[in-house]
């Protein structure tokens, strides 16, 4: 079983020490980090280690790699559901060797293409990214993809703020337009000229968070189907460089997350993007924050979406949501899962408008708020 295989490796390792290793995988053993997620299911396999969906837990003595889903549905499993987003985490292997792959290939490029989605910019952007881009000194095409899902005046805002900043451009782009993708290697050229007489390939790089558009922005620029492409994060598994032709080049990097998401509302906006899997998530949950965000920033288009005169928080939209579209358990009772499903849904597909769920303005109020909490927390422990 694979409370079996944890334990095996627990005991050998250490609950800090769970080895993961895999064909591309550096071989010494990955400590736990946190990392941001919401609703993480977890089941309990001794008393000082728990197994996470989608971890691989791999051992170096033999054990196949096996994918550890489902848990709950495992007789022995206990549903750990917890709202904060801070929670022990072991990253699959590939996630290190992106990391490693990606510093390492940054020294051989002229140009970074960083992709973001136009909804939440800054908190779909792994500051790891900015990090490396300025250790090496190589510029930064920002490109806010899914601008079409976006709040137009919302995305004026965050380029005028980008574009602020030294050694980074922004734009812009629905990637799904081939017209908008196609522009980007000029983008990219601009940030180069060094590059530009045609003696030397302009060398550019794609990165990003998971399910921001990078595989459709790689497809379209190749124009043909190189990367595969799906609504759900780590679609793209491996780093791989392409000749796009004209002297330029391409290389497409894994999705890349980072160590520890400091703001719980970050880590909610991401998975209702699905920028986190949803197995790892709470549907229900992750609604009733989108939930707030909407009624605070478009309640009254959120309103007549649903034919609503009224919502006082998420809880309750989510409630008037199965009310209105008869989502019924048997007995008569609510199905508060199936109602989340209809408002996540129709967020990531559009169907509610054009939206943003943070903008420079609300970002600002946000680390103003986080940082007057961190200074209080001290005074609160002292007064305890």
């Amino acid at each position: 079983s694979v409370e079996d295989v944890v334990g095996a490796v627990v005991h050998e390792h250490g609950a800090d020490r769970l080895g993961a290793l895999g064909e591309d995988a550096n071989p010494e053993p990955v400590h736990a980090r946190r990392v941001g997620l919401v609703g993480l299911r977890a089941v309990d396999v001794g008393p000082r280690a728990a197994v996470h969906d989608h971890v691989d837990v791999v051992r170096d003595t033999g054990f196949d790699r096996r994918d550890v889903e489902d848990v709950e549905a495992r007789p022995s499993a206990r549903e750990v559901r917890q709202t904060t987003l801070l929670q022990e985490l072991h990253p699959r292997p590939t996630e290190h060797a992106a990391r490693r792959q990606a510093a390492e290939a940054l020294a051989r490029v002229d140009a970074v293409i960083e992709v973001v989605d136009a909804r939440l910019p800054e908190a779909s952007s792994n500051p790891l990214i900015a990090q490396l881009c300025q250790a090496r000194n190589r510029p930064r095409l920002k490109l806010l993809n899914k601008a079409d899902l976006a709040d137009p005046d919302v995305t004026a805002a965050w380029l005028a703020f980008y574009n602020r900043q030294p050694g980074v451009v922004a734009h812009a782009v629905s990637c799904r337009v081939a017209g908008d993708a196609m522009r980007v290697p000029d983008l990219c050229q601009q940030l180069a000229p060094h590059r530009n007489d045609g003696t030397k390939p302009l060398r550019m790089m794609a990165m990003g968070i998971p399910n921001v558009g990078k595989s459709t922005l790689i497809n379209a620029l190749a124009r043909r189907r190189v990367c595969k492409v799906g609504d759900e994060p780590a679609v793209t598994r491996q780093q791989q460089t392409l000749e796009l032709g004209a002297g330029r080049r391409l290389t497409d990097t894994p999705g890349l997350m980072w160590p520890k998401i400091d703001h719980d509302l970050d880590g909610f906006m991401l998975a209702a993007s699905h920028a986190i899997g949803r197995n790892a998530v709470i549907d229900e949950e992750v609604a009733t924050v989108l939930g707030d965000v909407l009624l605070d920033r478009y309640r009254s288009a959120l309103l007549a979406r649903y034919g609503l005169d009224d919502a006082e928080d998420g809880v309750a939209l989510v409630a008037a949501i199965g009310e209105r579209r008869g989502c019924r358990l048997r007995g008569g009772r609510l199905d508060l899962e199936k109602a989340s499903r209809i408002l996540l849904q129709d967020y990531r597909s559009g169907a509610l408008g054009r939206i943003s769920l943070e903008s420079p303005d609300s970002r600002q109020r946000m680390l103003e708020r986080a940082q007057c909490a961190r200074m209080a927390a001290p005074d609160s422990a002292a007064e305890s």
